[in-house]
């Protein structure tokens, strides 16, 4: 849809924390990752969210497969919008707390709006959801965002309304993502920042 290729994606083993950190990331809109995330709850020894990538082979431990807040925030974006489909990015006894921590985590690194999951989410109805809403902004058809996922959820939802057997009407399905930001453009360099 966006024209990326096969070099713009982290897949598999590919997908380790050193090869995120590493990778130039600046020079991409949209950055989705599309995996898992454990909150504190999951993993007592964790003392904040993180989203999962792949083991390296041969590592000692876990370090370089787990993407934590600290190093999500040192990353370098220029992006209108951090997509995670992952599991638990915002669900748990630390909801609130684990989405803050990732989605400020994203802001700090360089994006502009976050649009993450609030509780273990449906395979397909996601996959619809991302490419419907990732449709919209390409198209430039809602206005932003928030928007895009809006005009997503309500396709899915007349769609199920147009088939009576559907589920995909229950919010299990289409209310699991939210929007954190408003996806805008940063102002152009030449204004001068305000001084106070």
């Amino acid at each position: 849809m966006f024209g990326a290729g096969s070099q713009d994606q982290l897949l598999g083993g590919h997908y380790t924390a050193p090869n995120v950190r590493h990778a130039s990331l600046g020079d991409y809109r949209i950055v989705h990752f599309a995996t898992h995330a454990l909150l504190p709850t999951d993993l007592p020894c964790l003392a904040e969210p993180v989203i999962v990538a792949s083991t390296p082979p041969a590592a000692p431990d876990l370090k370089d497969a787990l993407l934590d807040a600290d190093i999500i925030g040192t990353l370098h974006l220029d992006a209108d919008l951090a997509l995670l489909s992952a599991c638990n990015t915002q669900g748990g006894a630390q909801g609130g707390e684990a989405l803050s921590a990732l989605a400020r985590s994203f802001f700090y690194a360089g994006a502009r709006a976050v649009m993450v999951t609030q509780w273990s989410v449906n395979d397909q109805a996601s996959a619809y959801l991302v490419a419907s809403s990732l449709s919209h902004i390409h198209d430039d058809r809602s206005g932003g965002v928030a928007a895009s996922l809006r005009a997503a959820q309500l396709a899915m939802l007349n769609d199920a309304a147009a088939s009576p057997s559907s589920t995909l009407g229950n919010p299990f399905f289409w209310a699991a993502f939210v929007v954190i930001g408003d996806g805008g453009k940063p102002p152009p360099s030449d204004i001068p920042p305000m001084s106070l």
